[in-house]
């Protein structure tokens, strides 16, 4: 009458365990002094989360809810309902829910698998889960992309040619506006629930550089400032 935890242990279910063997005659008994140790196998950690919880919330009102509706409660929806993000979206500093860059933006974040999905809200907001609709208190913010300029102009592109008389002659060549901005990252501010989200010039770029961000961009200080550094293009 013995048992293997989950942590690998052998525990007798009753005094004299290990030396009685279960038969048909005794199955009853065994199948009962399981059950009960399964039940009550994690008493000590559950008591902790139980103190935890009482250290928050008064223990009678949960009863009034049943398991579900608490997990809804604490822990969100597990499906991300993209309507609803859109609903409780803000759109800041002249930005515009009609602006090609912001249709392509919920075109492609509603193409996401849920794991996707997922993995922004928490580029995002630092959660996995949305609230439910009577608790959605935090706005999501889509602000526009300001590219700093300097990095524009270092971008510049330097042609070379070389004539008959060997002189040198140097042309410089400003890349495409759209080219650069089409160069660089959303960035994400977790503790605002905000992205700014450069003006790129398809979905599917916006696509790449946004999968890139929520797959790649994991630590929350990092997501202030991101940015990619234009690539050289051929002359």
């Amino acid at each position: 009458f013995t048992i293997r935890t989950l942590d690998g242990r052998e525990v007798e279910l009753k005094p004299n365990g290990r030396n009685t063997p279960v038969t048909w005659d005794n199955r009853s008994e065994f199948a009962s002094l399981v059950e009960q140790y399964k039940l009550s196998e994690f008493s000590l950690q559950v008591a902790a989360v139980l103190r935890g919880i009482q250290s928050i919330v008064l223990t009678p009102i949960l009863s009034l809810f049943t398991w579900k509706e608490l997990e809804l409660r604490v822990c969100g929806q597990p499906v991300i309902d993209i309507q609803l993000l859109k609903k409780n979206t803000v759109y800041v500093n002249g930005l515009s829910q009609t602006s090609k860059h912001i249709q392509n933006f919920w075109s492609v974040l509603e193409e996401f698998s849920p794991e996707l999905q997922a993995l922004f809200l928490i580029f995002v907001w630092g959660r996995s889960r949305l609230p439910n609709a009577l608790e959605f208190d935090t706005k999501f913010q889509l602000l526009p992309f300001n590219p700093p300029l300097n990095q524009f102009v270092n971008s510049t592109m330097v042609n070379t040619t070389v004539n008959n008389s060997n002189q040198v002659s140097l042309k410089n060549k400003a890349m495409d506006p759209q080219e650069y901005i089409d160069s660089f990252l959303p960035q994400a501010r977790t503790c605002f629930f905000s992205l700014s989200l450069p003006a790129y010039s398809t979905k599917e770029k916006l696509r790449e550089k946004l999968l890139y961000a929520i797959t790649t961009c994991r630590e929350f200080e990092d997501t202030n400032n991101v940015w990619s550094e234009p690539e050289d293009t051929e002359p």
